[in-house]
């Protein structure tokens, strides 16, 4: 959906999604997960029509996991990127293997603007974290890498939530109380 430079169109990101909705016209194919790893601080190219397919996706009943965004520290916006800011969508974090919070690492406001009261809106930070500092990567040609960001962190945590629903493939999606489990 993405180049290998990192960028790309909302359509080409949103039919990617909406292909794992029905592989070659399969619904039977769908996917369980949906890994967004689309890395780095500004993702301009991501609009309406990524949204409107990470709901449909959710909709579905597919988990839908998205990077939090690298503009932590001092430059945090208070909220986190794209598709990982809608509603439904597992947003992730990184951190460290000391299990700190990466200094990059997208963390929303935690009184979202509102002085003395917390932010309840799990859309607007990230619901989860996990390791993004310093990750083995595959490259092209089999060869590897170290990188980090809350794009390795998605990538982790959608195994982990693939896992979880190998495991226990009973369970699907709530959809009145996102991203909730419910057994079937």
């Amino acid at each position: 959906a993405i180049t290998a430079s990192g960028t790309g169109s909302d359509k080409a990101i949103a039919d990617a999604i909406d292909f794992c909705l029905a592989p070659n016209g399969d619904p039977s194919l769908e996917a369980d997960v949906i890994s967004l790893s689309l890395g780095g601080a500004n993702h301009a190219f991501l609009g309406s029509q990524t949204s409107s397919a990470a709901s449909r996706a959710i909709s579905d009943g597919v988990y839908v996991v998205a990077a939090a965004g690298n503009d932590g520290g001092p430059g945090d916006d208070g909220d986190v990127e794209s598709p990982a800011s809608e509603p439904g969508v597992i947003a992730v974090g990184a951190v460290d293997r000391q299990g700190v919070i990466a200094s990059f690492s997208s963390m929303g406001s935690a009184t979202g603007g509102l002085p003395g009261g917390a932010r309840t809106d799990p859309d607007k930070k990230p619901e989860v974290v996990a390791p993004g500092v310093v990750i083995a990567a595959p490259l092209n040609g089999g060869r590897y890498d170290y990188v980090s960001g809350t794009s390795p962190a998605a990538a982790l945590m959608s195994g982990i939530v693939a896992l979880i629903l190998q495991d226990h493939p009973g369970y699907v999606r709530n959809a009145s109380a996102l991203p909730a489990f419910k057994a079937a």
